[in-house]
C-alpha cells in the first residue's frame, strides 16, 4: 500500500527548516513506527536539503515554495499537487485544510481516497480577516468529502459538527529520558525557569504571557520562550517596551530535549489549540503546566491550573501559584505514540 501525506512541512523534522510545529513533530514520530506501508512526503524545500530522500519506508519530496505569510504553506502545497498527480498511490493522507483543498481534487481525478486530519479550529480560531477567509475557502472544499476525517480533539470534533474519528497526538517519552542539560540553563541554575515553547504565531497568545511575567515582581524568575515565527520581532521589541530583557530569553528549538527537562514550568496561552503536543511533551518531563483552557487541553491537565485566553492577570496568579505548588499531572497510556501509531495504521488501511 503507497499513502501520500499532504501538509507537513519538515522531515525529519528539526533536521534542514525552523517552521516546526505539532503537525511535523506528530509526522515524524508516526511515519516512522509504521513499516508496513509505504509513505510519500511532500514537504518543503529548504536550504541544504536535497530535492529527494528515502528513510526506509517514507520516501521524501522536497517542494519549494513562496516565502511569504500567506502563501508559504498555499504555494508548497500547490505545486506537490503536480507531483503528485504522477504518482500511483492507494491513499492521500491531508494534514489541515490547505493540503485537503488539493487533496480533494486530487481524490477526484486520480479516483482514490483521501483521509482529512483535523489538527485546529481552523477558520474558526482568531485572527486576521483576510487569513480566516481563505481558510474558510480551502475548508469549503477540504471538509466537503474526505473518505475518513481524524480529530486531534474531541472539543474540535464537536465544534466543527463533522463526522470522524478521536486520535490524539502523542509523546515519545523516551525523547526526554537520561538527556544532558543544555550548557546554556547553567548559567540559571540559580533561577526558576518558566518556559513556552511553540511557533511563535499570534493563536499561541505569547503576548499575554509577556504582559504576565512582566507583572511578576520577582527577580529570581527567567522566561525562556522556545520557538521561530512570524512573531518573533514583535514579541522583541515588547519585552523592550516592558523593560524586562534581562529576564527573557528567546531560543530556537532544535535541542528541546536538553531543555525542556530542566525547566521549572510550561506554560501555554493559547487562542486556540487541538490537542498540543507541546503539553505532552511537559507531561512526559513531569514539570507543572498552566494552559488556556481550549480544545482538549481541560482534558490533560489539573483544572486549577486553567486561564481564560487573553486574561493576563489571572495568567499572572495560576503562574505564581503553580510555581508555589508544583502540582504534576500524569500522562494517560493513549498519547503515548506507540498507541497513537497502532489506531492511525488501523484508519490507514
Amino acid at each position: 500500500m503507497k499513502v501520500v501525506v499532504l501538509g507537513c512541512k519538515d522531515f525529519p523534522a528539526f533536521k534542514y527548516g525552523k517552521d516546526v510545529g505539532g503537525i511535523e513533530v506528530f509526522c515524524n514520530d508516526v511515519l516512522k513506527r509504521i513499516k508496513d506501508i509505504d509513505f510519500c512526503l511532500f514537504v518543503k524545500k529548504y536550504k541544504n536539503a536535497p530535492k529527494e530522500d528515502k528513510i526506509e519506508n517514507i520516501q521524501i519530496y522536497r517542494i519549494p515554495y513562496v516565502d511569504f505569510p500567506l502563501l508559504r504553506t498555499v504555494s508548497f502545497n500547490f505545486l506537490a499537487f503536480f507531483k503528485v498527480l504522477k504518482l500511483k498511490t492507494d491513499l492521500i493522507w491531508a494534514h489541515e485544510p490547505s493540503a485537503g483543498f488539493f487533496a480533494y481534487f486530487l481524490s477526484k481525478i486520480k479516483k482514490i481516497p483521501y483521509m482529512l486530519h483535523i489538527h485546529s479550529r481552523g477558520s474558526l480560531e482568531s485572527g486576521k480577516l483576510l487569513r480566516k477567509l481563505g481558510l474558510r475557502f480551502l475548508e469549503s472544499f477540504a471538509y466537503k468529502s474526505p473518505d475518513k476525517t481524524i480529530f486531534v480533539s474531541e472539543n474540535i470534533k464537536k465544534e466543527l459538527s463533522k463526522k470522524g474519528v478521536f486520535i490524539p497526538v502523542g509523546v515519545d517519552v523516551r525523547k526526554f529520558q537520561n538527556k544532558n542539560q543544555a550548557s546554556l540553563l547553567k548559567f540559571f541554575k540559580n533561577n526558576k525557569k518558566i518556559c513556552f515553547v511553540g511557533r511563535l504565531y499570534e493563536v499561541k497568545g505569547i503576548r499575554y504571557l509577556i504582559l504576565a511575567f512582566s507583572k511578576i515582581e520577582n527577580e529570581n524568575i527567567r522566561l525562556f520562550i522556545i520557538g521561530e515565527g512570524d512573531q518573533k520581532r514583535e514579541l522583541k521589541n515588547l519585552v523592550k517596551e516592558l523593560k524586562i530583557q534581562d529576564k527573557v530569553v528567546f531560543l530556537r528549538t532544535n535541542k528541546i530535549e536538553s531543555l525542556f527537562p530542566f525547566m521549572d514550568l510550561f506554560v501555554l496561552p493559547s487562542l486556540s489549540e487541538g490537542t498540543p503536543h507541546t503539553i505532552l511533551e511537559a507531561l512526559a518531563c513531569k514539570i507543572p503546566i498552566v494552559a488556556s483552557n481550549v480544545g482538549e487541553i481541560p482534558n490533560l491537565i489539573n483544572q486549577d491550573y486553567l486561564v481564560e485566553p487573553k486574561n493576563v492577570e489571572d495568567l499572572k496568579d495560576k503562574i505564581l501559584l503553580a510555581l508555589k505548588e508544583k502540582y504534576i499531572c500524569n500522562l494517560d497510556k493513549k498519547y503515548l505514540i506507540e498507541n497513537v501509531a497502532k489506531k492511525i495504521e488501523g484508519e490507514l488501511r
